[in-house]
């Protein structure tokens, strides 16, 4: 626990730098949410709130009268309008009883009989309508199928009770008919305390469409049946026509039009700003988001392009704590940003709000966010290509809110769509705009009441789920997603046991390892000598023993190549011994880095392991770490911290005590050789320089175990000179392990040089060592004065008679001695000195017939170099081994056979292979294209040069080089192929699918009954009117307009009122609960009490 709190503490700290080094950035990254906010606060100040005056909807002298008013068509216009369009009206089913009521109903309205069509039953009916012919011309009959604007369908026609439903179709009205549960709302005693005033415009329209004509017309025929049979009229006279048209009392029971009157409201404020802003504030605040998540998958991604991630990593940091820092930081950022926008919002945006609410919203949002960009992060390794695509993948998250804001759409749907935590941030500010337009506000006491089809305790709940959703999709996608230079693990690495617990080395390598080990792979290449390896002594022997050194034992890297497999490093058995420094030698490519790599734990390996001081690279990697320092052929460097902020940063990674650290700190810049750039940022570093910084932070910390990988690379010659030195000092108690191309660098710090050619370990010892075993001996080079001299040789080989000529070229000739000829060089040298040209003053004395002259000028020798050992071991292996690869590619038919039967495989098993593979055929294609119009420019500017126009001749020659280049790169940049054609047909498809999927569910059926008004007073049955409060003074007006109405109606109407009736503590009755209900119910109450028993339960 508190190596875990140091590194979160270190990584926080740098964080905070990083953050500080960009003031205007991290200002903006807070700001910009807020800008939204205050841009909608302004927006809100221009926008004026409109005060509705107390409305009783029934104005004095106005007469509620049935048969009087033009709010509604009379039903000979509805007969006229369906005659001129050629359309029909519908009775179901076909019985008697409808026919009968079609002709009575003939004889008020001749043109009904025009157009009407009766069905066999409801299902034949609607089976009409769906077809395909509804509508349609007729081929045959040479006429179009007719439309259907209005159906009468009978569930009961008596002779005690009639059911039936008007059925119209939804274009006919002017604009659509609206929802039918949002027309008349009667479910419960109390109204809704988030509608505000009555919206008359549904009402109207079912007034204007004829709707209400229509149930006026059929209840008016059914009192008049009902009147006929209990005052014992003929049943044949109702059904004969010819004497039904004398009886039927038309001006009693077939009122020409029909007047409504909605309950009287209370004066109230309509704020039409935020009925507007519901709608865009999701987008707006999703806007101003887009920059810090911007900002946070650039940070993220970054340090994982350059490679900062895996040198933290290196360094013993944990996997956990690099997220969780950023995850720390980021949130405090959100929760400052939600705090600013709660405060200046308080009064404006969201004043009925309870501001705790608003805050939890806002930073709900962020943490989701926040998890959401990590989840981003782990699909790309390109800042650039991360932040493009990640905030288009952000911004697309909200797009389903267009599909789902319906009202219509069922709950389970908005809440699948509510995954995407942008869309939960769209659907839950709706909730906050309709409870401000109401004055009510969002409170935890009302949070889980519904409005526009949402509930905003669902919103909030689904943002914190998706929090964690997406840490769990982003932390197991981070392992198994393949990275360049690190371990990943198989999908299903969770369900293993090894994931959980530790096991044995070969457990744990075979269950978290996706590539699977070839035990005859290295076979393939059989070497025809073990390495050659020069003898330990009795101390290393001795710390073999005692784990303290590190043991590779027979470690395996093999890679899956578009080739095949391609083995990295070869069975590698070395060991490392305290007290020294190891050079590992190869060309590139021979092995080095992934041999690092591997021990330092950012690949797994293959097959093998390593022990470093008794623990395993594979089982206790976390204890490894702790001891290793490590400097990598790149700089993992920071370019906005300074030198000094890089050494605290990785001294408290490496556990130096706080107390200690400037000491530590100072001690090391002063070693480095860094002391004047203390305070200097890395980007205004040198590289040799930076090389410095970064072999400081290998060494900070006392660790046991130091890798260098060409510490010395870009260093000038006095830099690296001292860094030698440092090199030396510092071995003492410690394992150190230094790739280098220098030779220079490795004889003269390496106790022990290994060199690698092809993955494999070909020699290892000390330089002498090395230099006796593949050294050819010395090289004797004498320089003549003339050409032709050669009595010179005859020395050399008289002393040494296995001597070699190398080479003669001019005046110098070279020699090659063997090593077992050195006793005979002084006496060889002593003749040479002595048969030497003098030149002293009396060297001219000299004649050049001087029998003791022999054209000698002078001569030097040297021993075999460590880089002619190098060259002979692994340049020799190395052009070997390509010839051999060469030969096996392109000679042996089965191999090649093999690799590509491999290969197609493999393009039919990925998707993403046979995607590329098609682009990159598609690239083929337009490559031909290309090249047709190439040679039509080709014979153009061939054209130009046969008119000697030179300039132009270049031009176009330029411009056909520049096209080939550009025609290549679009054939193999896939990425921009697919990014170009394939990314916008996809957005392209899904936003056609959201359309597509965006529910149009047919209405249900609305019974009109009383028994859904007021249960609570009326027992359970209904029947009763709301009541109202008539202390206020627009009951008062009410009142008088009801008692003087006239009485001269033949229908009687029955005014149903009740005594104050108010719920303690409900708000819903501080809103107009004042009106009156006209229930035809009533009238048929009344009539059953004279004894006819018919019942109808619809209202007007």
């Amino acid at each position: 626990m508190g190596t875990s709190r140091r590194q979160l503490k270190a990584m926080l700290r740098k964080n905070w730098l990083l953050k500080t080094r960009h003031p205007f950035v991290t200002c903006a990254e807070i700001l910009l949410p807020t800008l939204v906010m205050l841009m909608l606060i302004a927006i809100r100040t221009q926008v004026d709130t409109r005060v509705h005056p107390a409305q009783p909807y029934i104005r004095k002298g106005m007469f509620l009268e049935v048969g009087k008013g033009d709010t509604s068509p009379t039903f000979n216009q509805v007969l006229e309008l369906l005659l001129a369009k050629g359309e029909y009206m519908a009775f179901a089913p076909d019985t008697s009883e409808t026919r009968m009521m079609i002709n009575i109903l003939s004889f008020k309205f001749p043109l009904l009989k025009l157009v009407t069509r009766v069905y066999k039953d409801e299902l034949e009916l609607e089976t009409y309508v769906r077809s395909d012919l509804y509508g349609a011309w007729d081929q045959v009959k040479n006429c179009s199928s007719p439309k259907i604007k209005g159906a009468i369908v009978f569930h009961e026609q008596g002779p005690q009770t009639f059911d039936y439903s008007i059925r119209l179709n939804h274009s006919w009205a002017f604009s659509g008919f609206p929802d039918v549960k949002s027309i008349m709302d009667t479910n419960g005693p109390y109204l809704d305390d988030l509608e505000l005033g009555v919206n008359t415009i549904p009402i109207l329209q079912y007034s204007f469409s004829g709707f209400l004509t229509l149930q006026q017309v059929i209840d008016s025929f059914i009192i008049y049946a009902a009147q006929q049979m209990t005052t014992n009229s003929v049943t044949e006279d109702i059904k004969s026509p010819s004497k039904s048209y004398g009886i039927l009392p038309w001006t009693q029971f077939s009122p020409s039009n029909i007047r409504l009157a909605p309950f009287p409201t209370r004066e109230y404020t309509d704020d039409e700003f935020q009925s507007i802003v519901k709608t865009v504030m999701g987008v707006l605040y999703l806007l101003g988001f887009l920059y810090p998540i911007s900002r946070l998958i650039s940070y993220t991604v970054f340090e994982k392009e350059q490679k900062i991630k895996e040198g933290l990593y290196m360094m013993g940091l944990k996997d956990e704590i690099f997220y969780l820092s950023w995850f720390i930081t980021y949130t405090l950022q959100f929760a400052i940003s939600s705090g600013i926008i709660t405060v200046c919002t308080m009064g404006t945006l969201f004043r009925y709000s309870d501001k705790s609410v608003v805050f939890v919203y806002f930073f709900s949002f962020g943490l989701s966010a926040i998890m959401m960009s990590f989840m981003i992060s782990t699909f790309f390794t390109r800042a650039k290509t991360a932040v493009a695509v990640g905030t288009l993948s952000f911004l697309g998250a909200f797009f389903p809110y267009y599909a789902v804001n319906d009202e219509a759409v069922p709950m389970i749907l908005k809440v699948i769509a509510s995954l995407l935590s942008p869309t939960a941030f769209a659907l839950g500010s709706v909730n906050f705009a309709d409870y401000e337009r109401a004055h009510v506000g969002l409170r935890w006491s009302n949070i889980w009441r519904p409005s526009s089809g949402v509930c905003f305790l669902v919103c909030l709940t689904m943002m914190l789920l998706d929090s964690f959703l997406y840490c769990a999709i982003g932390l197991y996608l981070d392992k198994v997603i393949s990275k360049e230079n690190a371990v990943s693990y198989p999908w299903n690495f969770m369900f293993r046991k090894c994931c959980w617990r530790k096991g044995s080395a070969t457990e744990h390598n075979a269950s978290n390892l996706n590539v699977k080990v070839d035990n005859n792979h290295h076979k393939d290449r059989p070497t025809s000598s073990g390495p050659a390896l020069e003898g330990i002594s009795l101390d290393m022997k001795q710390q073999e023993l005692d784990g303290r050194c590190i043991q590779i034992r027979n470690l395996h890297k093999v890679y899956n190549t578009k080739k095949g497999k391609s083995c990295a490093v070869n069975s590698l058995q070395l060991t490392l011994y305290e007290n020294q420094i190891l050079a590992l030698l190869g060309h590139n490519g021979a092995g080095k880095s992934t041999t690092i790599s591997m021990l330092v734990g950012l690949l797994p390996p293959t097959s093998g392991d390593a022990l470093i001081f008794g623990k395993n690279i594979l089982t206790d990697r976390d204890e490894v770490r702790k001891n290793l320092g490590v400097c990598p052929q790149y700089d993992i460097l920071f370019p906005e911290l300074t030198v000094k902020e890089h050494l605290e940063i990785f001294a408290s990674l490496k556990g130096v005590n706080d107390d200690s650290r400037e000491r530590v700190v100072t001690d090391m810049v002063d070693e480095v050789g860094l002391a004047d750039k203390v305070n200097t940022v890395v980007r205004a570093l040198s590289g040799g320089m930076k090389r410095k910084l970064s072999l400081g932070i290998a060494l900070i910390g006392n660790s046991k175990v130091i890798v260098l990988d060409e510490p010395t690379s870009g260093m000038d010659p006095y830099s690296m000179r001292l860094t030698w030195q440092l090199i030396k000092r510092i071995k003492k108690g410690r394992i150190i392990l230094l790739t280098t191309h220098s030779m220079d660098e490795a004889d003269v710090l390496g106790d022990r040089i290994a060199i690698m050619a092809n993955g494999s370990l070909k020699c290892c010892g000390s330089s002498l060592f090395l230099k006796h075993q593949y050294g050819v001996g010395y090289t004797l080079t004498l320089v003549k004065t003339a050409p032709g001299v050669s009595v010179a040789a005859d020395i050399v080989y008289r002393y040494i008679p296995s001597a070699t000529c190398v080479c003669e070229v001019g005046t110098e000739i070279s020699f090659k001695l063997p090593l077992a000829s050195s006793s005979s060089f002084e006496s060889m040298f002593r003749e040479i000195e002595r048969y030497m040209r003098r030149s002293g003053p009396d060297s001219n004395a000299i004649g050049r017939d001087d029998q003791s002259y022999l054209g000698i000028e002078s001569y030097g020798i040297s021993v075999t170099t460590l880089e002619e050992v190098f060259l002979r071991v692994a340049g020799c292996d190395f052009h070997e081994a390509e010839c051999q690869e060469e030969k096996s590619f392109s000679t042996d038919p089965v191999v090649s056979q093999s690799h590509k039967k491999n290969f197609h495989s493999k393009l039919c098993g990925n998707y993403v292979a046979v995607i590329g593979f098609i682009f990159s055929m598609m690239g083929r294609a337009c490559s031909l294209s290309l090249a047709a119009f190439l040679c039509f420019i080709n014979f153009l500017s061939m054209q130009c040069c046969c008119c000697c126009i030179v300039t132009r001749s270049t031009f176009w020659k330029h411009s056909k080089a520049l096209l080939i280049k550009r025609a290549i790169s679009a054939r193999r940049d896939r990425k921009t192929i697919v990014f170009q054609l394939l990314i916008p047909a996809i957005f392209l498809f899904f936003g056609l699918l959201l359309l597509k999927l965006k529910p149009h569910p047919d209405q249900q059926a609305v019974t009109f009954t009383t028994s859904n008004f007021n249960p609570l007073l009326s027992g359970g049955g209904g029947g009763g009117p709301i009541p109202f409060d008539l202390s206020w003074p627009i009951s008062q007006e009410v009142v008088f307009c009801i008692l003087f109405l006239p009485l001269g109606f033949r229908t009687l109407l029955f005014f149903w009122w009740h005594s104050i009736y108010k719920a303690a503590g409900y708000r819903g009755l501080d809103r107009a609960h004042i009106g009156f209900l006209i229930q035809r119910r009533h009238l048929l109450m009344l009539l059953r009490q004279q004894g006819q028993l018919w019942d109808q339960s619809y209202f007007l």
